[in-house]
């Protein structure tokens, strides 16, 4: 699960409870792992992101043609992890 900033983050994963954060793009993990972002109980606000999707909406619509250019541009998303 893949969050857009602290807060959200913390609405469910508490650091008392032993839960840490490590950012990370979507690129360094689409190859493994779908994405789920910002899930909370308002699934509307969140979003489901799986290789397919990334691959035709996103990075095929990106401005950037290097790696290290298009690192740099893309969003950042907090990961939890215990």
């Amino acid at each position: 699960m893949m969050y857009t900033d602290w807060n959200k983050l913390r609405m469910y994963y508490k650091e008392e409870d032993g839960w840490s954060g490590m950012i990370q793009t979507i690129a360094e993990v689409i190859e493994t792992f779908d994405c789920a972002i910002n899930v909370t109980d308002h699934r509307e606000a969140g979003v489901y992101i799986d290789k397919q999707t990334y691959e035709t909406n996103i990075l095929k619509n990106n401005q950037y043609r290097d790696y290290n250019s298009y690192m740099s541009s893309e969003s950042w998303l907090i990961t939890a992890q215990v």
